[in-house]
Parts: structure tokens; C-alpha cells; sequence
């Protein structure tokens, strides 16, 4: 019987096209919309995308605008993005930085849940979230279908997205009408370097390793900085978006670890991990084999002991268990040492339970010891 991820599976296998979310490869399954004015496409993919990613298709740029903030059926996301229908040059610290961004002329209004028409000489523009687009402000200026533009609206509570209303503005000197860079008052150079530690960290299948990052401009570090992590091979590590990394499966991934600078490039570092088995480990009952019958002051202590260290186990809990109740009773028990009674002759065998191990004792009952 196939199950629905099964199905999703082979689908992506047989029906999904290749694109990219934010440069990294992958496949999607995906329907266009037919729409008036912008390109609209939903997609499903086994790769995580939220609101604010671009993706590219063929060539052409989209920008998720609505995402479904679920997993669905376990591994799988669902979002919508919009083409991207214009590229437009903010100066961003004295640096030109171009942006794939769309670009309306309506508005949705909450009221009459309709589209509207935005007053002559007025666009909306949606572009991604990030440490540039962070700094666009209100009077900030660019230039797009041959005319300068004044921002008269910043709206970043659509998490992913910076939504920006502008109004028509007069060429001013400076303004570079053909490459659509308007004036600004200089330039800044930066000196980037990223670095993540622990540089090389090796991990055991199904354990997690932090990764904590820093980027510094000229030797000063950047406060507040946003990283982007990636896993270049998934099916050994994988990476959440804040830099937890997960081991998979036995082998090496490279994580990479990525900074989009106020100059527009993005600066990256490399973190080798390596994923191993789990070392095994062994724990014996340390006790003696014999209990009397009866005889408080000769009841019996058993202790878990690490066969690593031949030390007391610290870091586990355990339970004990007895296989015939009938002949030992429990005194007490902390989270490594129980106390036995004898009650009856006979042979009990008592086990230490945890999740993964399960040391046992041979104990003979009887009197006369």
C-alpha cells in the first residue's frame, strides 16, 4: 500500500522540476497560476522555504510571498511564490545593491478582502528580509521604469519580507537615469570574515552540535548579524536555519555557513563535520551473589558500574527489576544502587533498566550464609 508520503516521493522523483531556494539545489513539484499582472506558482518540496526566500525556475526569479507554516505528511512544505517582475538598485551604505523584487500597483484591502488600485504616481514593492534591506528607511530614493521613486512607506511585519510603498520623485544632479542608480554620496569598502566554531566538529548518529558564528568588517565585529547555514550533503548531517547540525549517517558533509555583506556579496566558511557511530558502552551489577534469608544486617547493595571508567555511572537513571518477586524484595534504590532482601530460597536474577541497557545479577538466596 502506498501512504501519502510515498506518493510525494515518487512524485518529486518522476514529476519534480530542478530549482534553486536561495542558490541551494533542489526539486519541487509545482502549479502556475494564470494572473492578470504578476506570475503567481505553488510549490512542494521536501526542502525547508519560508516567506522571503527566492527561488529560481528556469531562469526566472520568484519570491515566496505566503508560506504553510507546517511540515506536511512529515517531511514536506508547501508555499506560494510571486515572479519577481523587476530588479531594483537600493543604495544601501553608500553601496548600490540590486534586489529581484516585485513590484504592483494595487493593494490588498483588508476591509472589502479586494485588490485596489493604488493612486496614480504610487507602487508597492515587495523584497526579501535581510541584514541590507534591514537598513531601508523612509526618503531612501531609487530609480525603476524611468523614473526616480521616494520611499513613503516601510512595513517589515510580514516576517521574511520588507514591503515598501513609494511615491513618483523629481530627477535630481547625480541621478544616473541608465543604470538606475540615484545619487548617492560615496562609497564604502568592507573587509568580511566569517567564522563558525568548533571549526571541524565530529558528531555521533543522532546527536546535535551547535554551531556559533561571527562575522567581523576590518577586524571590528558585526553586531547582530544574520547567517544563513546550508548542508551540502543532507543525507549525512543536516543543519537547521539557526546552525544546529544533526548527524545523519555515517561519513563527512560540509556545512557552509553564509553572510550577505552591505556590499552586497555573500561571504561564506566551510565547517567540515564529521558523523560517527555512538561508542558502545558496557555497565555490570557489582554485588555479591549470595543473600540471606531474613537478616537485615546482611541485606545486600548493588551498584551500576561504567565498565569504561569501573566507576559508579553519573549520567544515567536506572529501574531495577526482579524476576521472581516471591524471593527478594526491594529495601531501597537510587538512580544506581539498589538494597535486596531475602524472603525465600532460590535463584533471582535482578536487572537494571535504562532506554538502551540492561546489566544483570545472578543472586542465590538461601539461609545459613
Amino acid at each position: 500500500m502506498l501512504y501519502i508520503q510515498d506518493q510525494l516521493d515518487f512524485l518529486l522523483y518522476e514529476r519534480g522540476t530542478s530549482i534553486t531556494v536561495n542558490g541551494i539545489p533542489t526539486t519541487a513539484i509545482m502549479e502556475f497560476k494564470s494572473t492578470i499582472d504578476i506570475e503567481e506558482v505553488d510549490l512542494i518540496t521536501s526542502t525547508l522555504i519560508k516567506r522571503g526566500d527566492l527561488i529560481c525556475i528556469e531562469g526566472r526569479n520568484y519570491l515566496i510571498d505566503q508560506e504553510i507554516n507546517i511540515i506536511h505528511f512529515g517531511a514536506y512544505y508547501k508555499a506560494i511564490a510571486m515572479s519577481c517582475n523587476y530588479n531594483i538598485k537600493f543604495i544601501i551604505n553608500n553601496v548600490p545593491v540590486s534586489y529581484n523584487c516585485i513590484v504592483s500597483s494595487k493593494t490588498f484591502d483588508i476591509t472589502t478582502d479586494k485588490m485596489l488600485m493604488l493612486p496614480v504616481g504610487k507602487i508597492v514593492v515587495l523584497l526579501p528580509f535581510n541584514n541590507n534591506t534591514n537598513t531601508i528607511k523612509l526618503q531612501d530614493r531609487f530609480i525603476k521604469m524611468g523614473n526616480p521613486w521616494k520611499i513613503s512607506g516601510v512595513d517589515k511585519t510580514r516576517s521574511g519580507l520588507v514591503v515598501i510603498t513609494a511615491d513618483y520623485d523629481s530627477i535630481i544632479q547625480g541621478d544616473d537615469m541608465a543604470n538606475e542608480v540615484v545619487y548617492y554620496t560615496g562609497n564604502s569598502t568592507h573587509i568580511y570574515v566569517v567564522t563558525s566554531t568548533p571549526t571541524s566538529p565530529s558528531i555521533v548518529i543522532g546527536a546535535t552540535q551547535q554551531l556559533v558564528s561571527s562575522v567581523t568588517d576590518k577586524g571590528v565585529l558585526v553586531s547582530n548579524s544574520t547567517f544563513t547555514y546550508s548542508s551540502l550533503s543532507p543525507s549525512i548531517a543536516t543543519v537547521s536555519t539557526n546552525g544546529l547540525i544533526t548527524g545523519v549517517s555515517l561519513g563527512t558533509a560540509t556545512i557552509v555557513v553564509s553572510f550577505l555583506g552591505l556590499d552586497g556579496v555573500t561571504y561564506s566558511k566551510s565547517v567540515t563535520s564529521t558523523i560517527t557511530n555512538a561508542v558502545a558502552r558496557t555497565f555490570t551489577l557489582v554485588g555479591s551473589s549470595s543473600l540471606s534469608l531474613n537478616v537485615p544486617l546482611v541485606n545486600q547493595t548493588y551498584t551500576v558500574i561504567d565498565g569504561a571508567t569501573g566507576l559508579a555511572v553519573t549520567d544515567l537513571a536506572f529501574i531495577y527489576t526482579l524476576s521472581n518477586a516471591s524471593l527478594v524484595t526491594i529495601v531501597s534504590s537510587t538512580s544506581n544502587t539498589v538494597t535486596l532482601k531475602g524472603v525465600a530460597s532460590g535463584q533471582e536474577k535482578l536487572s537494571a533498566i535504562n532506554s538502551t541497557y540492561a546489566p544483570f545479577k545472578i543472586v542465590n538466596v538461601a539461609s545459613g550464609f
